[in-house]
């Protein structure tokens, strides 16, 4: 069965900070939230997905969330971790997103996905930062 991950990002019009809305589906679970990130943080994550190969010990990973004023207490709110699962080249991509306000609002889904639609994530990824797209799509199958 099919699985996804869509992100897609609207600019704020200070250019600075836009709002990222991230939407997972897998056969077993989904979510969909929203949060403001930084163009440059997407940008960057984008030129790092087309590394190839993923190795076993150094899996692809964005984290964006947010700390207290004094910078303590770190939450996670759209974590996407891209990890090789064999030394065959099979990836697993694994999805957390928690809102921002409710700590206990949370989801987290896995699914498996091949090089050749990294590849494709990664360019609609580009082109949406670009503004030649609206959104970026990473799909894959259920992992069973």
């Amino acid at each position: 069965m099919t699985s996804s991950l869509t992100l897609t990002y609207e600019f704020s019009r200070d250019d600075d900070f836009g709002w990222l809305q991230a939407k997972v589906l897998t056969p077993k679970v989904g979510g969909d939230l929203g949060f403001w990130v930084q163009w440059q943080d997407i940008e960057e994550w984008a030129g790092r997905l087309s590394r190839y190969p993923i190795t076993l010990d150094s899996p692809l990973r964005a984290d964006w969330g947010q700390s207290d004023d004094d910078g303590g207490n770190y939450q996670a709110i759209v974590k996407v971790t891209v990890a090789a699962i064999d030394a065959a080249g099979h990836l697993e991509v694994l999805v957390n997103l928690s809102d921002q306000y409710d700590r206990r609002h949370h989801c987290q889904a896995v699914f498996r996905t091949t090089y050749v639609e990294l590849e494709r994530f990664a360019a609609a990824l580009r082109a949406m930062m670009a503004r030649a797209g609206c959104d970026a799509v990473l799909t894959g199958n259920d992992i069973g």
